[in-house]
């Protein structure tokens, strides 16, 4: 019988997989097709980005905070609803502002769906093979890099 832990790597490895490997890798292929639908410059797109990663950053100690007090479980199913309302908001945004709030937004449902909570998660399971296991997690969200990216390109 396979160890419970290993079942754990494939779920944080399918979230990564699909979370990372589009919130992380996907924004380029679609940026000139932004910046001509709202006719906004490269640049200030760019900042909605840098606007994403700093708001990961900065909800990341509060996300460690609440996976200390909180099954990870309690922390990550919020963090993807509001990672998938906000990307879903995205296709219906008219604004640059609009950009700006849902990327505030995608920055702080990534930090409480991708890389925290996973590697948390995939460390209390295992205390031998930990670095093997968090090694597969890795790979996973390099692996949903190479794949979502050509794949949103070709979309």
């Amino acid at each position: 019988m396979m160890y419970y832990g290993w079942w754990v790597v494939t779920a944080t490895s399918c979230t990564l997989f699909v979370c990372a490997g589009i919130g992380l890798f996907t924004f380029p292929v679609f940026l000139k097709f932004i910046e001509a639908d709202l006719h906004v410059g490269r640049d200030s797109l760019s900042y909605a980005g840098a606007l994403g990663a700093l708001a990961a950053g900065f909800a990341t100690p509060a996300v460690g905070y609440a996976l200390d007090r909180y099954p990870a479980r309690t922390v990550m199913i919020p963090g993807a609803a509001l990672l998938s309302t906000s990307y879903l908001l995205l296709g219906r945004s008219g604004s640059i502002l609009h950009i700006y709030i849902l990327f505030l937004a995608i920055g702080v449902g990534m930090a409480a769906t991708t890389f925290l909570p996973s590697q948390t998660l995939v460390s209390r399971w295992f205390m031998r093979r930990r670095g093997r296991a968090m090694g597969v997690i890795t790979v996973a969200s390099a692996l949903g890099g190479m794949v979502w990216m050509p794949a949103s390109g070709r979309l």
